[in-house]
């Protein structure tokens, strides 16, 4: 029998391949955030960023999130990359304000 705290013991039973290590560049994980808090957001990235390569913050949440900087700044923390998603950049392409768009990822870093 297998023990519950053995997790490589199970893995080989199922036959689950080893998981590469950061940076990866096969089997990427993206996550997405639509809007959690961000107590939630940052024990996610905490619990779990190991296994995420990715986050995206979605459907605006970027520009309308107050605490985006400290959950930008978790991300990083946890060796997590992101980026802002399509939503967002749609309404910028549509309004004609690209360069606008740019400049605010440049300002996050992205």
């Amino acid at each position: 029998m297998i023990g519950a705290g053995n997790v490589d013991a199970v893995r080989d039973a199922l036959g689950l391949p080893d998981r590469a290590v950061k940076p990866r560049t096969r089997g990427l994980t993206m996550a997405i955030d639509h809007g959690l808090p961000t107590g939630l957001f940052t024990d996610l990235v905490n619990s779990f960023g190991e296994h995420i390569d990715f986050f995206k913050f979605g459907w605006g949440t970027g520009l309308v999130t107050p605490q985006i900087g400290e959950k930008i700044r978790a991300a990083r923390e946890a060796g997590v990359e992101f980026y802002f998603g399509g939503t967002l950049f749609e309404k910028f392409v549509h309004q004609d304000r690209l360069e606008t768009y740019f400049a605010w990822c440049d300002q996050w870093g992205i």
